[in-house]
């Protein structure tokens, strides 16, 4: 009985000094993942005969009447970020990020990107968080805008 238990003793005592026996890994928290894969954006227009200054000016423009205020533009590369403050229960804004490009194939022809998010105020944070939204959802979201933009962008032309 005796060895038995002097057994048991030098066990306990040698995990107890070596620590677990377990993989170091084995208590960390997994990172969150999502099952999609990565995707170019589909542009939101394809205009032909189009002048860029004009897409450009027209976007910002809209963007504007459409209650977003203009944080950044840069008219050489085409480039523009937008914020629109959030109503309702949530202290934060929605964001739209718009380029153009060229098509490769048809220097004349100019697609216009598109991309959007929602950022909020998470308490205990200092900086904004990202919304992960379906693709559903943000739909649902730019909808009202994003038709009138697109019907803005078809009807501008040089």
């Amino acid at each position: 009985m005796s060895a038995i238990r002097n057994k048991l003793i030098i066990l306990l005592t040698t995990s107890l000094l070596l620590g677990s026996v377990a993989p170091s890994n084995a208590q960390q928290a997994s990172p969150k993942v999502e099952f999609t894969t990565l995707e170019f954006p589909q542009p939101i227009a394809v205009i032909p005969n189009a002048t860029a200054t004009n897409l450009f000016a027209g976007t910002s423009e809209f963007l504007k009447t459409n209650g977003f205020s203009i944080i950044k533009a840069d008219k050489r590369d085409c480039t523009l970020e937008a914020h629109k403050t959030l109503t309702g229960g949530y202290e934060g804004y929605d964001s739209v990020l718009v380029w153009l490009e060229r098509a490769v194939d048809d220097p004349a022809t100019i697609k216009i990107q598109l991309l959007f998010g929602r950022f909020i105020k998470i308490y205990g944070k200092s900086q904004l968080g990202r919304v992960v939204l379906s693709k559903q959802e943000e739909e649902s979201l730019c909808q009202p805008w994003k038709t009138g933009l697109v019907e803005m962008l078809t009807n501008t032309r040089g």
